[in-house]
């Protein structure tokens, strides 16, 4: 079996270790560097020999399976033991607080978050965590995300992806950093990548001519949850759209356009001034990490990632992951060049943006190691 580390598994060891790092520093200080050490060799050791191993032994399987069931009736256990107002995270509130307003008839984006920050997530994002909200828990949707998410996998890949997947996500620090302070971020991605993975394999430009609209349609919701969900839609689609009808790319692109900015009309009735003028709207929030100047890389590597995948899954997550990772490296280091701080650890860097990348690593990592493990069985 092949044991080289690849691109997805180096991003999904790196960021890991950087959430490691971060917030294990606070606690231990220097001995943080011996920690990170050990679980570096931890992980370079799981992934050349315990994934093939693990995977290769079916009866195996479900013992593991099952604990990793308990262990996520445990994450939700303690993600309400904490005491969500103790987190200096506000991604929470920031759904929290705007439902709120939303259901009492106010303007959503004028709700303060726990920590005094303005909510940023679009429409769409708001109405689906609104059975949540119910709940008293927004981020009980991680959950729920993360359930589509290994049935989708289950569905399409088969049942040999699903505990791989599932053990991927159970050993990453970051996802349960994530899940500790009720981001919902992860959720979002986990969400996307399991719609994706329903029609990945089913993709091509007949079926894109065919379904058009409704792949638009959908698109339009799907970047009303979060405007970066664009590139991996975006790569999905790019080698088959140019071969459309031109008409029919024309079409797409103003369903697409349509949709989104409908999602926001009710806002804009609900306080026009508020909606346009206000310092702190979604559309800032989401748009301030970025420069325009970065496009110059952007671009060119978005066309060249979302062009060489054509016909491989692996490929596509794989490239997907690494345009995300790129997305905010390039972006984080503009900044530190702008603003001459180097600190990727201080309060001006949001390291969590890194696990944006990790439904599609992972999806790629399995796809890899079982592709390899039944492989190398047959011959």
């Amino acid at each position: 079996m092949g044991k080289k580390l690849n691109i997805t598994t180096f991003i999904f060891i790196i960021v890991n270790l950087l959430f490691v790092a971060k917030y294990l520093a606070r606690i231990v200080g220097l001995w943080c560097i011996v920690a990170v050490l050990v679980i570096l060799a931890l992980y370079v050791m799981f992934f050349k020999y315990a994934m093939p191993f693990i995977v290769e032994r079916k009866k195996w399987h479900k013992p593991i399976f099952l604990f990793l069931l308990c262990l996520v009736c445990s994450e939700i256990f303690l993600q309400y033991y904490i005491n969500p107002f103790s987190v200096k995270v506000d991604r929470w509130s920031a759904l929290y607080y705007p439902i709120q307003n939303l259901l009492n008839g106010s303007y959503p984006y004028g709700a303060q978050t726990h920590l005094g920050g303005y909510a940023s997530p679009f429409p769409i994002w708001l109405l689906i965590h609104i059975p949540f909200y119910l709940c008293g828990n927004v981020g009980l949707s991680f959950f729920v995300f993360l359930a589509f998410f290994l049935l989708s996998v289950y569905k399409i890949q088969g049942k040999q992806y699903l505990l791989p997947c599932f053990i991927l996500i159970s050993i990453s620090p970051a996802i349960l950093y994530e899940i500790m302070v009720r981001s919902d971020l992860i959720g979002n991605m986990l969400l996307l990548a399991g719609l994706i993975n329903i029609v990945v394999n089913k993709i091509n430009t007949c079926w894109l001519e065919k379904n058009y609209l409704i792949i638009a349609f959908v698109s339009g919701l799907l970047m009303s949850t979060r405007l970066v969900c664009i590139i991996p839609i975006g790569m999905l689609i790019l080698p088959y759209f140019f071969k459309m009808d031109v008409k029919k790319q024309l079409l797409f692109v103003v369903v697409t356009a349509f949709v989104f900015i409908l999602t926001f009309l009710p806002f804009v009735m609900m306080d026009w001034n508020l909606f346009w003028n206000f310092e702190y709207s979604p559309w800032m929030l989401q748009t301030r990490q970025g420069h325009v100047i970065d496009f110059i890389l952007f671009v060119p590597l978005f066309c060249y990632m979302g062009l060489t995948w054509k016909n491989s899954e692996m490929e596509y997550y794989r490239n997907v992951a690494t345009m995300l990772f790129a997305f905010i490296c390039i972006t984080f280091l503009h900044t530190m060049c702008v603003t001459g701080s180097f600190n990727l650890f201080s309060a001006a860097y949001d390291i969590t943006y890194f696990t944006m990348s990790f439904p599609f690593c992972i999806l790629s990592i399995v796809l890899k190691y079982v592709h390899n493990a039944y492989r190398d069985t047959c011959l």
